[in-house]
């Protein structure tokens, strides 16, 4: 099973199409330092003496500190300065992500478990999820009428409705979901699994319903 924090980088890596994605992600806030100091430098660079009045090239501070040579290298050194340790620190920063263990296992477990091979590597579920239609699965939750016990919460109960009682079934009969109903799991499996009615509103019921709080615990 994943832990907490693999779980975090499981759903970055999901939410960005892939790992080459969440790559792509770092490597662009990287070059948003990069470039944000390029444009400090290219302005720095710029002919001041085509952009300004006559009257304005005759003050002697303006011809100083914008016309003077030695003075916009200094401060191009100045800006490479001050910029320096934020690439650094980001580049550190997104280097270490991108090689942490977590996230090289949450993209192991990603380029196993995504998409058409997510459900077949799940003991059995693809069996349960297969049905793309509501009234298969309303099917399937029928079957099990006969079962359901509000004290045992095999199905937790009838006034619960028909999806409620699946993602419970499917939450007692397969450990994965007893060890991580975390937010980042819900919102995986809200979006791969259940995007009909795995929502907030249900999650949000499970704040004010007593027997939900037994099966969903965080």
């Amino acid at each position: 099973m994943l832990s907490e924090e693999s779980l975090k980088e499981l759903y970055l890596i999901w939410k960005k199409g892939g790992y080459i994605g969440l790559v792509f992600d770092k490597i662009m806030h990287l070059f948003e330092v990069i470039i944000l100091m390029t444009v400090c430098i290219i302005l720095t660079l710029l002919d001041f003496n085509k952009m300004f009045n006559t009257k304005l090239k005759e003050n002697e501070l303006f011809d100083y500190f914008i016309l003077n040579d030695s003075f916009r290298i200094w401060c191009i050194w100045c800006i490479v300065v001050f910029f320096s340790p934020f690439i650094i620190i980001q580049l550190y920063f997104t280097v270490k992500k991108l090689l942490s263990s977590n996230t090289i296992e949450a993209k192991e477990f990603y380029n196993i478990n995504h998409f058409q091979d997510f459900n077949r590597n799940w003991n059995g579920i693809s069996k349960i999820i297969a049905p793309s239609s509501s009234l298969n699965r309303k099917t399937f939750v029928r079957m099990y009428n006969n079962k359901i016990d509000p004290q045992s919460n095999l199905i937790i109960r009838s006034s619960i409705s028909w999806n409620y009682n699946l993602l419970t079934l499917l939450f007692n009969r397969y450990s994965f979901f007893k060890h991580y109903p975390s937010k980042y799991l819900i919102k995986i499996t809200q979006s791969i699994l259940f995007p009909s009615f795995f929502d907030e509103t249900f999650c949000r019921n499970v704040q004010h319903d007593s027997n939900l709080q037994k099966i969903w615990k965080n």
